[in-house]
């Protein structure tokens, strides 16, 4: 399984967003770098930005706002892959991905100026103890539909290597 590093300050910032738009789907995109195994390293997490629009079970992004802030980041020559889209489920009791989850990320797979043809989404959900973090992938050689792999979400001090 792949996996997926995350800073605990990051994600806390994705909980804090999530929290933030509630009852309603946050969501944005994470960026960083990846190792030759497929795993990624999470160095930036980008928000939905201001002029996104959210209700309880869906996003749309303002992706204006995000590309500005991914142009910025590389004019400043940081890690600034795209990695995987990340986004709430704000009712769910678990990560699983909805149908159009699983369209999006055959969507940003077959987006070539994206450059990442193996696309993660990480899901975070409210458990009995807070949010929590799941993440897929599209499963390698799948057909269509495509099918789906989990993701290990590794939260961590420092991002490494």
């Amino acid at each position: 399984m792949t996996r997926l590093a995350i800073p605990r300050r990051l994600l806390e910032l994705c909980v804090a967003a999530a929290d933030a738009s509630l009852p309603h789907e946050e969501g944005g995109i994470l960026l960083g770098s990846r190792d030759g195994r497929g795993d990624r390293f999470v160095r930036h997490v980008i928000g939905s930005g201001p002029g996104a629009r959210r209700a309880r079970t869906w996003l749309e992004v303002d992706h204006d706002w995000q590309n500005r802030r991914i142009r910025e980041l590389a004019d400043r020559g940081g890690d600034a892959a795209f990695l995987a889209d990340w986004h709430s489920h704000p009712d769910a009791t678990d990560a699983a991905l909805s149908r159009l989850d699983v369209a999006t990320l055959a969507k940003l797979a077959g987006f070539t100026p994206l450059g990442c043809p193996d696309p993660a989404m990480m899901i975070l959900f409210r458990g009995a103890d807070g949010w929590r973090a799941g993440a897929w992938r599209l499963a390698p050689g799948a057909g269509r539909p495509r099918g789906v792999a989990p993701v290990g979400v590794e939260v961590v001090d420092k991002v490494t290597p």
